[in-house]
């Protein structure tokens, strides 16, 4: 019975191994073929159009006015008083500075004194002159009548002999009174050249003493002021400068490696450094002819104007970045610049389409770091890849 039950076991074992065998060995179900997807390209794709290229030269530079002035004193002196501060707005002739110089008013008073004496020395000299004249004129009518009176008395030897004594006296009395005139004339003279003299040294000295008076040439603003009252000052040395906001330009110093690529006219584009967000358009007025020496390199001026009918800020010394335009193409063909890579000697883009890249030559035009000319190989419309 045992040997029966044991047997029976190990078959039914048997049949199961079998039977999930024959389940393991039945052959899955076929897969259907799904749809492949395309391998994306590598970048991004840019529709060739047609717009402005330009290349552009960057340069630092500074707001300054195209009328600026730098006031002196003619003389030195002790600053007497200052009526400024930099950043004030000035009328013409307001006086900003005045200045001390020891003595020079007394002298002002001197000369002033000295005037009056010799004008009122010249009126007395022309007085003096002309009452002279005025006596030597009855003189000479009285002695014509005492002349008249001695012709009847020509008749006797006595009345001859005292006609001829008493015209040789009248002779020596016209004499007399003629050099009298004459030396009245000349006092006259010397009293003019003096009143002269004096009117000049007063004139000379007023004039020094309104110099010391460094008045507004023009309305402006201060943008320097460089002596505080009671400092001693030189003769030309700065004191203040004078600017007016009203015409207003950029000074920029270009690299002579540079300078080649300037001419007047070109447009710029200006940004002031306390106004970041704004932009200013301007033109370049004027290059200078010599070079100088900026940063250790030589380098040449530059003045640029700004356009008409723009606010600008009256921001004068305050710093600047200039964009100049140095050469321009409009309406042209243009792509990415990095949609340009080289081959040899050849430049190339790729080309989308129908799915496929392919590339093309191309000729180049003029180029920045953000945008090229294609000059030939592409149309409009053409789409090209960009990495």
């Amino acid at each position: 019975m045992a040997v029966w039950s044991r047997l029976i076991l190990a078959v039914g074992l048997t049949l199961s191994f079998l039977g999930g065998a024959c389940t393991a060995l039945e052959p899955s179900p076929t897969p259907r073929p799904s749809t492949p997807t395309p391998t994306p390209l590598p970048g991004t794709l840019y529709t060739v159009v047609r717009g402005d290229v330009a290349q552009t030269l960057k340069v630092r530079g500074s707001l300054d006015s195209t009328r600026r002035q730098i006031l002196s004193f003619d003389q030195g002196g002790w600053i007497k008083r200052v009526n400024i501060a930099a950043g004030d707005q000035v009328k013409e002739g307001d006086v900003l500075v005045e200045l001390d110089i020891p003595g020079l008013e007394d002298q002002v008073l001197d000369a002033q004194y000295d005037a009056r004496t010799k004008a009122l020395e010249l009126a007395q000299s022309v007085e003096v002159a002309a009452e002279i004249r005025s006596l030597n004129l009855n003189k000479a009518r009285i002695q014509e009548q005492i002349a008249d009176l001695h012709v009847a008395l020509e008749s006797t030897e006595l009345g001859r002999r005292d006609w001829e004594l008493q015209k040789r006296i009248f002779e020596m009395e016209t004499r007399i009174a003629q050099q009298e005139a004459r030396r009245a004339e000349l006092q006259a003279e010397i009293a003019k050249l003096g009143l002269e003299r004096a009117t000049d040294l007063l004139a000379r000295r007023e004039k020094r003493l309104e110099a010391t008076r460094l008045k507004a040439p023009f309305d402006g603003l201060i943008v320097g002021l460089e002596r505080i009252a009671g400092e001693r000052v030189e003769p030309f040395e700065v004191v203040a400068v004078v600017a007016d906001p009203q015409e207003l330009k950029i000074e920029a110093n270009v690299l002579e490696i540079n300078i080649n690529e300037l001419a007047l006219q070109q447009r710029a584009t200006v940004t002031l450094d306390v106004f970041p967000t704004s932009r200013y358009r301007a033109y370049a007025a004027q290059i200078s002819s010599e070079p100088i020496i900026w940063q250790g390199k030589k380098a040449y001026r530059v003045g640029l104007r700004f356009e008409g009918g723009q606010l600008i800020p009256a921001a004068i010394g305050m710093g600047a970045d200039v964009q100049l335009t140095t050469s321009e193409r409009r309406e042209v063909l243009t792509v990415p610049s990095a949609a340009i890579y080289t081959n040899g000697e050849e430049k190339l883009v790729e080309v989308v389409q129908g799915g496929k890249v392919r590339k093309v030559p191309v000729t180049l035009g003029l180029a920045n770091v953000t945008r090229t000319e294609i000059v030939t190989g592409l149309q409009e419309g053409d789409i090209v890849l960009v990495p």
